[in-house]
Protein backbone atom coordinates (compact mmCIF):
# COMPACT_ATOMS: atom_id res chain seq x y z
CA UNK A 1 0.00 0.00 0.00
CA UNK A 2 2.62 2.45 0.63
CA UNK A 3 4.12 1.74 -2.52
CA UNK A 4 1.10 2.41 -4.48
CA UNK A 5 1.17 6.03 -2.00
CA UNK A 6 4.57 6.67 -3.44
CA UNK A 7 3.43 5.85 -7.07
CA UNK A 8 0.84 7.73 -7.59
CA UNK A 9 2.49 10.41 -5.63
CA UNK A 10 5.60 10.71 -8.14
CA UNK A 11 3.01 10.22 -10.90
CA UNK A 12 1.35 13.11 -10.26
CA UNK A 13 4.30 15.38 -9.70
CA UNK A 14 5.39 14.37 -12.64
CA UNK A 15 1.96 15.50 -14.57
CA UNK A 16 2.16 18.74 -12.68
CA UNK A 17 5.62 19.24 -13.84
CA UNK A 18 4.58 18.63 -17.54
CA UNK A 19 1.77 21.13 -16.91
CA UNK A 20 4.28 23.68 -15.62
CA UNK A 21 6.63 23.12 -18.77
CA UNK A 22 3.46 23.40 -21.04
CA UNK A 23 2.37 26.45 -19.78
CA UNK A 24 2.33 29.04 -22.43
CA UNK A 25 1.90 32.42 -20.01
CA UNK A 26 2.61 33.70 -16.52
CA UNK A 27 -1.27 32.94 -16.07
CA UNK A 28 -1.13 29.14 -16.49
CA UNK A 29 1.79 28.68 -14.63
CA UNK A 30 -0.16 30.03 -11.68
CA UNK A 31 -3.36 27.96 -12.52
CA UNK A 32 -0.93 24.77 -12.17
CA UNK A 33 0.76 26.40 -9.32
CA UNK A 34 -2.64 26.30 -6.99
CA UNK A 35 -3.69 22.72 -8.37
CA UNK A 36 -0.32 21.36 -6.77
CA UNK A 37 -0.82 23.52 -3.58
CA UNK A 38 -4.13 21.90 -2.86
CA UNK A 39 -2.57 18.33 -3.91
CA UNK A 40 -0.17 19.41 -1.39
CA UNK A 41 -2.49 20.18 1.39
CA UNK A 42 -4.33 17.25 0.68
CA UNK A 43 -1.23 15.04 0.91
CA UNK A 44 -1.72 13.92 -2.65
CA UNK A 45 1.83 15.08 -3.43
CA UNK A 46 4.71 15.07 -0.49
CA UNK A 47 6.58 18.12 0.98
CA UNK A 48 9.49 17.26 -1.01
CA UNK A 49 7.88 17.46 -4.23
CA UNK A 50 5.75 20.35 -3.57
CA UNK A 51 9.11 22.06 -3.02
CA UNK A 52 10.75 20.94 -6.50
CA UNK A 53 7.82 21.97 -8.29
CA UNK A 54 7.87 25.13 -6.99
CA UNK A 55 12.03 25.28 -7.57
CA UNK A 56 10.27 24.38 -11.69
CA UNK A 57 7.55 27.14 -11.19
CA UNK A 58 9.89 29.59 -10.35
CA UNK A 59 12.52 29.08 -13.28
CA UNK A 60 9.47 28.54 -15.82
CA UNK A 61 8.18 31.73 -14.47
CA UNK A 62 11.57 33.65 -14.86
CA UNK A 63 11.96 32.19 -18.35
CA UNK A 64 8.72 33.47 -19.57
CA UNK A 65 9.65 36.62 -17.69
CA UNK A 66 12.86 36.77 -19.85
CA UNK A 67 11.15 36.19 -23.18
CA UNK A 68 8.04 38.75 -22.53
CA UNK A 69 10.92 41.21 -21.91
CA UNK A 70 13.00 40.59 -24.82
CA UNK A 71 9.66 40.82 -26.80
CA UNK A 72 8.72 44.19 -25.34
CA UNK A 73 12.34 45.35 -26.48
CA UNK A 74 12.15 43.82 -29.54
CA UNK A 75 8.86 45.77 -30.17
CA UNK A 76 10.55 48.93 -28.78
CA UNK A 77 13.56 49.11 -31.02
CA UNK A 78 11.75 47.81 -33.97
CA UNK A 79 9.22 51.23 -33.21
CA UNK A 80 12.31 53.59 -32.99
CA UNK A 81 13.56 51.77 -36.66
CA UNK A 82 10.36 52.25 -38.13
CA UNK A 83 10.19 55.42 -37.01
CA UNK A 84 13.80 56.43 -37.98
CA UNK A 85 12.82 55.09 -41.52
CA UNK A 86 10.08 57.12 -41.82
CA UNK A 87 12.32 60.50 -41.39
CA UNK A 88 14.74 59.24 -43.67
CA UNK A 89 11.59 58.47 -46.37
CA UNK A 90 10.45 62.56 -45.43
CA UNK A 91 14.05 63.43 -45.67
CA UNK A 92 14.70 61.69 -49.40
CA UNK A 93 11.80 62.83 -50.38
CA UNK A 94 12.58 66.79 -49.72
CA UNK A 95 16.20 65.98 -51.36
CA UNK A 96 14.44 65.34 -54.61
CA UNK A 97 12.83 68.68 -54.55
CA UNK A 98 14.95 71.67 -56.28
CA UNK A 99 15.02 74.14 -53.90
CA UNK A 100 16.77 76.99 -55.23
CA UNK A 101 13.71 79.36 -56.19
CA UNK A 102 13.00 79.04 -52.48
CA UNK A 103 16.13 80.03 -51.79
CA UNK A 104 16.85 82.87 -53.61
CA UNK A 105 13.17 84.30 -53.05
CA UNK A 106 14.13 84.04 -49.56
CA UNK A 107 17.50 86.18 -50.12
CA UNK A 108 15.26 88.72 -51.73
CA UNK A 109 13.17 88.75 -49.11
CA UNK A 110 16.21 88.89 -45.96
CA UNK A 111 17.69 91.80 -48.38
CA UNK A 112 14.09 94.07 -48.92
CA UNK A 113 13.75 93.64 -45.11
CA UNK A 114 17.83 94.74 -44.49
CA UNK A 115 16.58 98.34 -46.53
CA UNK A 116 13.52 98.48 -44.18
CA UNK A 117 15.37 98.48 -41.42
CA UNK A 118 18.06 100.90 -43.14
CA UNK A 119 14.72 103.07 -42.85
CA UNK A 120 13.80 102.50 -39.09
CA UNK A 121 17.84 102.90 -38.37
CA UNK A 122 18.01 106.23 -39.70
CA UNK A 123 17.68 110.20 -37.11
CA UNK A 124 15.26 110.35 -34.63
CA UNK A 125 12.30 112.18 -35.52
CA UNK A 126 13.24 115.14 -33.22
CA UNK A 127 16.66 115.47 -34.75
CA UNK A 128 17.69 118.79 -35.92
CA UNK A 129 17.76 118.89 -39.93
CA UNK A 130 21.62 119.89 -41.22
CA UNK A 131 20.05 121.74 -44.17
CA UNK A 132 16.84 122.79 -45.04
CA UNK A 133 16.57 123.89 -48.45
CA UNK A 134 14.40 126.52 -50.61
CA UNK A 135 11.29 124.28 -50.73
CA UNK A 136 11.29 123.45 -46.72
CA UNK A 137 12.59 120.17 -47.24
CA UNK A 138 15.45 119.00 -44.30
CA UNK A 139 17.75 117.10 -45.17
CA UNK A 140 19.99 115.13 -42.58
CA UNK A 141 23.76 114.26 -43.43
CA UNK A 142 24.61 111.41 -40.44
CA UNK A 143 28.36 111.53 -41.34
CA UNK A 144 28.94 108.06 -42.59
CA UNK A 145 28.28 109.21 -46.29
CA UNK A 146 23.87 108.69 -45.40
CA UNK A 147 21.48 111.31 -46.08
CA UNK A 148 18.00 111.57 -44.83
CA UNK A 149 15.89 113.98 -45.59
CA UNK A 150 12.04 114.49 -44.58
CA UNK A 151 9.01 117.32 -46.15
CA UNK A 152 8.03 118.48 -42.12
CA UNK A 153 9.56 118.10 -39.38
CA UNK A 154 6.05 115.51 -38.39
CA UNK A 155 7.25 112.91 -40.80
CA UNK A 156 9.91 110.40 -40.57
CA UNK A 157 13.44 110.51 -41.62
CA UNK A 158 13.78 108.97 -45.02
CA UNK A 159 16.81 107.34 -46.32
CA UNK A 160 17.95 109.23 -50.36
CA UNK A 161 18.77 106.51 -52.65
CA UNK A 162 21.18 107.82 -54.70
CA UNK A 163 23.22 105.72 -57.74
CA UNK A 164 25.69 105.27 -55.59
CA UNK A 165 23.90 103.32 -52.78
CA UNK A 166 22.19 101.43 -55.14
CA UNK A 167 25.38 99.76 -56.86
CA UNK A 168 26.40 98.80 -53.26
Amino acid sequence: RVLLLRVSKLKRTRGFQEDIMAAKSRKEISEVAVRYEKALMFRLIGPHQGMRLERIRAETDDQLEEIERRFKYKLEDDQKESEAEVQEGKAQFYDKIDQTPLVEQAEELIEDKEKDSEVGLGPQMNAEPTHVDENGRQWYYDGNETHWWRDTSLNEWQLLVTEASQSE
